[in-house]
C-alpha cells in the first residue's frame, strides 16, 4: 500500500528519483517543494533520505526552526553535522581543507551577487572584546562559505552527497545564503539538495524561485489530495469504509490536507460527529482540529504542552517542565499523559518534539498575549541559568525585556558570536535587537558594532547614519573616535562617495597617528588602495607617501606593505621608481611559504601586478602562480578572487587567452562573497570575448561593468571598459564613436593622474580612432603622451604604440618612408616583449599599409604572420581582421566572377552600410574621396541598387561579406560579420 503521506504524489516522488540518479551520475542536482503545512513534505524528505542511503550516499540532513530564524547557521549546523562537518559553522577560524582544492573547480560563473557586501572586518566588535582593533584582510564569512565549499568537494566524491533541509521556510538568513552558494557552486561534485518549503515566510520562497529561473534547481508545487485520495486517505486511517457522505465534507473541511484528514480520522474513530457548519477550509477548523487532539488532559499535561509550544517543535522535557513549574513526580505524570495522546514524540538524543510543527503552532497561537509573553521571559531565565545563551536570546525578544541588562548583554554576545562565524545576517539583527533592548542605554561599543553589521550586510546608508550618530556623542573615546571615523570612511566607499571617503580616511589617520601610527598606516593603507580604485594615483599617492613616512619607525611587515602601496601608485602615475618599491614585496614572497598571510590587494599582488605593467611578464606570472597556490590552500575567497583577476590580465598580455579566460572566470565564480572583484573582472572578461570573437557576450559584459562602476565611483574599470568599447567601435566602422570614447578616457587618465599607458594600452587604438574620425591634432597629441612616457618608463608598448602612430601618420601625408621606417621600429621594439596580442595588432597595421602602398606581396607574408599569431594566441577577432587583410592583398586566389564585389569594393561597401560617410571611408582605408566615389558606384551597379539608403538597408546582404567563407576559415561567421569593417589598417 501507498504511504499515507505520499498519496497522489507520483509526480514529485519522480522527481526525487530524477535527482538521486543525477547525483549517483555523479552530477549536481536541486529540487525544493513548496506547499502549505501538511500536505506531506516531511514524508517526502523522509522517502528522499532513505532511498539516498540505499543509493550508498551521504545524507545530511537539517530542519528549520520558528525560534532559530536567528541562530546563526542554524539549519545548515544541522545538515553539515550529520556528514561530519559540525565544526565548519562554529565560532572559529574557518576550517581550511585537509587537503588543496582547485579554485577553478570550487567555483562557476555566473553566480548572482549576494545582497550583503564584506566590507566590514570586525573592527567595532574587538571593541566590544577588549582586544585593539586591527583590521582582518577577508571577510569571515567569504571564508566561511569557500571553507564549506571546498570541504563538501572533497568529500562528495564517494558516492555522493545530499543535504535534505525541511521547513525551509524558517532557516536563518546566513543558512539559506549559503544553502544558495553551494547550489550555484556545485558544478564539478556530486551534490544534490532538497528543500521542503511553505510558501511563508518568503525568503526561502524567493530564493527557490531565483535559483529554479537560473536553472540551478527545479521547483515543485506541491497540491492537496484530490476528493478521492482524501477519502483513500481517511478509510486507511479510520480503518473500514466510510460512507461518500462523510468523505465528502470530510474533504471540504480539511481542503484536502493529509495531517488535517489523520486527525478528522482519530475524531471518527471516537464516534464523534463532523462539524456541520464550520467554514470550509477555515483555518479556524483546522486549528481547533488540531487543539482538540489535547482535550482531556490533566492541567500538569497542558501545562507542560503549552511550555514546551514555547520552545519550538523540539524541545528538552525538564526544561519545559521547570517553565510549567512542575518537578518530579508532576512532570513526569504530565508528560506521560502527553505520550499517550500521540502528540509528542522521543526526538534526537534526549529532545522530546511534537508529532507535527501544526500541532505545536496550534497550541502556541491559542495562548493568551500576557501567558506567552511570560512563559517566553520564564524560559529566558532558565536558559540562561544552564548556559544556553544562544537559545535564550530569542525568548529575551519575544518577552519584551526592554531595559534588562541581562538581556542586552545576552543578545549583544550572540550577536558576536554570529559575527565570528559570518553569519552576518543573525549578527546585524541580534546588534539591533540589543540596541532596541538598551534603548537609552546604549553604550557606544554596541552602537559600533551595530553600525559595522549594518555595513557588512550592504546597508552602508544606514551604517553611514549611525556611524555619525556616534561620532556626536560626547562620551566616546578617542580610540572608539578613530575606529568611528575609519569605518565611517568604509560606509563611504560601500556607498559610493570616493571623496567623502577619502576625506574620512586622513580624519581617522589624523587622530590615531598621535596616539599609535601603526594603525594610522593601516588606515592610510586601506585609504591609499580604495582611492586608487576611484580616484587614481592623483588621490592615492598622497596617502600612500603618508603611510610609507609612518611605516619607516615600525619596519618589518607594515613597512614592506607600505613600500609596495607607494609603489603601485607610483608607477600607475608613470614614475619608474614605485616598481623599485614594489619589488621590495618580492624577496619574502616569492619562496613559496604557505604559512604567510595572503592578502587580496597584498604585496605579492602589488609586485605581480606592477611587474605586469612594465612587462616583467615572467616574473609575475610565477608571482601570480605562488600567489594564488598560497590563497587557495588557506581558503582565502578574497586573495584568491583579486589575484585571479591580476593573474589573468598578465595571460592576455602573454598571449594566452584561454588561461586567462580561467583565471577570470576564478574571479568572477566568487564575485559575491568578493564584490570588489566585480568590475574588474567583468571588464576582463569582456576584453578576452572581444579578442576571441565573441562580440555579443562582449557587448554584455560591459553593459554589466558599467551598471556596476559608475554608481560607486570605479573610474579604473571604467578605462577599461571605454577601451573596449573603443576599440570594438573603431574596428565596427564608427570612428567617430570611438573617437569619443578615447578623448573620454584620456581626459580621465589625466584627471586620475595616470602616467602608465598600459592601465590600459590605449593609446595605439586611441591614435587609430583619432585619424580614422579627422582628428589628427588629437593622434599627435597622444603620440607625444606616449613618447613622453616611453623617456621615463623601460616598457616597450608606449615606444611601440608611438612608432605605429607615427607610420600612420606619415602614411596619410604620403610620407611612404617614414611610414616603412615606423613600422619597422616598432616591430623591432617587439622583440624586447613577447606580447602576442600586441605584436598582431602592429603586423596588422604594417600589413595593411604594404597591400595600400601596392607591396601585395610583402603584405602577404606579414598579414600571414598576424594570421598565425593570433590564432595560436586564441585571440580569433584579430586573426579575423588579418584574414581580410591578406584577403584583400590577394592572399587566396579564385575564379573572378565579374558580377561579385571585389576585395575593395567590399571593404567601401560595408562601411557605408553602417553609415559612414565617403569622407570617413576615406580616411578609414586610406584612399580618396574619388576612389570611394568609383567603388560605391560599381557596388552600386553588381548589386542592382541605386542609393546609399538601398546599400544600408542591404547591410546584412552575404554580399558585402567575403563570397568564399567556409571551414577553412579562421574565424566563424560571428567573427567575420560587420564587427570588423573599420580596420584602421584599411
Amino acid at each position: 500500500m501507498e504511504p499515507s503521506g505520499l498519496l497522489e504524489r507520483d509526480e514529485i516522488r519522480a522527481r526525487v528519483r530524477w535527482l538521486l540518479e543525477e547525483v549517483a551520475a555523479g552530477r549536481p542536482a536541486a529540487l525544493f517543494v513548496r506547499g502549505d503545512a501538511g500536505l506531506g513534505k516531511t514524508s517526502l524528505i523522509d522517502q528522499a533520505c532513505r532511498l539516498a542511503a540505499d543509493l550508498g550516499m551521504t545524507t545530511g540532513r537539517g530542519r528549520g526552526h520558528p525560534l532559530e530564524t536567528t541562530l546563526p547557521f542554524g539549519l545548515l549546523t544541522q545538515a553539515l553535522g550529520e556528514i561530519g562537518g559540525s565544526g565548519l559553522l562554529s565560532d572559529a577560524v574557518p576550517p581550511e581543507a585537509s587537503a588543496p582544492a582547485s579554485a577553478a573547480a570550487a567555483v562557476r560563473v555566473g553566480a548572482k551577487r549576494a545582497v550583503e557586501v564584506p566590507a566590514a572586518h570586525g573592527l567595532a566588535e574587538t571593541r566590544l572584546r577588549g582586544e585593539t582593533a586591527v583590521p582582518q584582510p577577508t571577510s569571515d564569512r567569504a571564508a566561511r562559505f569557500y571553507g564549506v565549499l571546498r570541504w563538501l568537494m572533497e568529500r562528495s566524491g564517494s558516492g555522493g552527497m545530499l543535504l535534505a533541509v525541511d521547513d525551509l521556510h524558517w532557516a536563518d538568513a546566513d543558512s539559506l545564503a549559503l544553502l544558495s552558494f553551494l547550489a550555484r557552486r556545485s558544478d564539478s561534485m556530486p551534490l544534490g539538495i532538497i528543500g521542503c518549503l511553505r510558501p511563508w515566510p518568503a525568503p526561502a520562497s524567493e530564493a527557490a524561485v531565483e535559483l529554479a529561473s537560473e536553472n540551478r534547481g527545479q521547483l515543485h508545487q506541491l497540491a492537496p489530495l484530490s476528493e478521492a485520495a482524501s477519502g483513500t486517505l481517511l478509510e486507511q486511517r479510520v480503518g473500514h469504509e466510510v460512507p461518500p457522505a462523510v468523505t465528502h465534507r470530510a474533504f471540504q473541511l480539511c481542503a484536502g490536507n493529509p495531517l488535517l484528514l489523520a486527525q478528522l480520522a482519530v475524531a471518527i474513530g471516537r464516534g464523534e460527529d463532523l462539524p456541520s457548519s464550520a467554514p470550509l477550509t477555515s483555518s479556524g477548523f483546522g486549528s481547533g482540529l488540531l487543539l482538540a487532539r489535547f482535550a482531556g488532559l490533566p492541567l500538569a499535561g497542558m501545562r507542560c504542552a503549552q511550555a514546551a509550544s514555547i520552545l519550538g517543535p523540539s524541545f528538552l522535557p525538564d526544561i519545559a517542565a521547570q517553565i510549567a513549574g512542575l518537578d518530579g513526580p508532576d512532570a513526569d505524570a504530565a508528560f506521560e499523559a502527553l505520550g499517550r495522546t500521540g502528540l509528542i514524540g522521543q526526538g534526537s538524543g534526549a529532545e522530546a518534539e511534537f508529532v507535527h510543527p501544526l500541532f505545536r503552532r496550534a497550541l502556541y497561537q491559542d495562548l493568551a498575549g500576557p501567558l506567552r509573553t511570560s512563559l517566553h521571559g520564564k524560559a529566558f531565565r532558565i536558559l540562561v541559568g544552564r548556559g544556553l545563551e544562544a537559545q535564550a536570546a530569542e525568548h529575551a525578544v519575544r518577552a519584551g525585556l526592554t531595559g534588562d541588562p541581562q538581556a542586552v548583554a545576552v543578545l549583544t554576545r550572540a550577536a558576536q558570536t554570529a559575527r565570528r562565524t559570518g553569519a552576518l545576517a543573525a549578527a546585524a539583527t541580534r546588534f539591533d535587537e540589543a540596541v532596541t533592548m538598551a534603548a537609552d542605554r546604549a553604550d557606544p561599543d554596541l552602537l559600533l558594532a551595530q553600525a559595522e553589521a549594518h555595513l557588512a550586510t550592504g546597508h552602508a546608508d544606514r551604517a553611514i547614519a549611525e556611524f555619525i550618530g556616534v561620532l556626536d556623542r560626547t562620551d566616546l573615546t578617542p580610540d572608539d573616535r578613530v575606529t568611528a571615523t575609519w569605518l565611517l570612511a568604509r560606509s563611504r566607499v560601500a556607498a559610493g562617495q570616493p571623496e567623502a571617503a577619502a576625506a574620512r580616511f586622513q580624519a581617522a589617520a589624523g587622530l590615531a597617528t598621535g596616539r599609535d601610527p601603526g594603525r594610522a598606516v593601516e588606515i592610510l593603507l586601506e585609504a591609499s588602495i580604495s582611492g586608487l580604485l576611484s580616484g587614481g594615483p592623483a588621490r592615492a599617492l598622497p596617502m600612500a607617501a603618508e603611510a610609507r613616512n609612518l611605516a619607516v619607525k615600525a619596519g618589518g611587515d607594515l613597512q614592506v606593505r607600505a613600500d609596495a602601496s607607494w609603489g603601485q601608485s607610483a608607477l600607475f602615475s608613470g614614475d619608474p621608481e614605485g616598481m623599485a618599491a614594489a619589488e621590495l614585496a618580492a624577496p619574502w614572497r616569492l619562496d613559496g611559504d604557505p604559512s604567510r598571510p595572503i592578502s587580496g590587494w597584498g604585496s605579492i599582488n602589488v609586485f605581480a601586478y606592477c611587474a605586469r605593467l612594465v612587462e616583467r611578464f615572467d616574473e609575475a606570472h610565477r608571482a601570480f602562480e605562488i600567489a594564488r597556490s598560497q590563497a587557495d590552500r588557506a581558503g582565502v575567497p578574497a586573495a584568491i578572487a583579486t589575484l585571479a583577476v591580476g593573474h589573468s590580465y598578465n595571460l592576455v598580455r602573454m598571449g594566452r587567452l584561454d588561461e586567462g579566460l580561467a583565471a577570470i572566470d576564478v574571479a568572477l565564480g566568487l564575485a559575491d562573497l568578493v564584490p570588489q572583484v566585480e568590475s574588474f573582472a567583468g571588464v576582463g572578461r569582456a576584453y578576452i570575448s572581444l579578442y576571441q570573437g565573441r562580440l555579443d557576450e562582449s557587448a554584455t559584459w560591459c553593459q554589466r561593468v558599467e551598471a556596476r562602476a559608475v554608481p560607486r565611483g570605479e573610474r579604473i574599470a571604467l578605462l577599461f571598459l571605454w577601451d573596449v568599447l573603443g576599440h570594438r567601435s573603431l574596428r565596427a566602422g564608427g570612428a567617430a564613436t570611438a573617437s569619443d570614447y578615447y578623448l573620454r578616457l584620456e581626459t580621465e587618465v589625466a584627471e586620475l593622474g595616470i602616467g602608465e599607458p598600459c592601465l590600459p594600452p590605449w593609446a595605439r587604438h586611441a591614435i587609430a580612432a583619432h585619424l580614422a574620425a579627422g582628428r589628427p591634432d588629437d593622434a599627435v597629441r597622444v603620440i607625444g603622451w606616449l613618447e613622453g612616457a616611453a623617456a621615463r618608463l623601460p616598457c616597450s608598448y608606449p615606444r611601440i604604440a608611438a612608432a605605429s602612430g607615427r607610420a600612420q601618420l606619415a602614411e596619410l601625408a604620403g610620407d611612404e618612408a617614414a611610414a616603412h621606417e615606423g613600422y619597422r621600429m616598432a616591430l623591432a621594439l617587439h622583440e624586447r616583449a613577447d606580447m602576442p596580442i600586441e605584436r598582431t595588432e602592429t603586423l596588422l597595421g604594417y600589413g595593411g599599409f604594404l597591400r595600400r602602398s601596392g607591396q601585395r606581396a610583402k603584405a602577404r607574408t606579414v598579414l600571414a604572420q598576424a594570421v598565425h599569431i593570433a590564432t595560436a594566441a586564441g585571440a580569433g577577432w584579430l586573426a579575423g581582421l588579418a584574414a581580410d587583410e591578406l584577403k584583400a592583398a590577394g592572399g587566396r586566389r579564385r575564379t573572378h566572377d565579374p558580377a561579385a564585389l571585389s576585395a575593395a569594393e567590399r571593404r567601401v561597401a560595408r562601411l557605408a552600410a553602417v553609415g559612414a560617410g565617403n569622407a570617413e571611408i576615406s580616411r578609414q582605408l586610406f584612399i580618396t574621396v574619388s576612389t570611394v566615389e568609383t567603388h560605391l558606384e560599381h557596388v552600386y551597379r553588381k548589386l542592382g541598387i541605386g542609393s546609399r539608403y538601398q546599400l544600408i538597408a542591404m547591410a546584412a546582404d552575404p554580399r558585402l561579406d567575403d563570397a568564399d567563407q567556409g571551414a577553412s576559415d579562421p574565424v566563424t561567421g560571428e567573427m567575420r560579420r560587420g564587427d570588423r569593417a573599420g580596420d584602421r589598417s584599411g
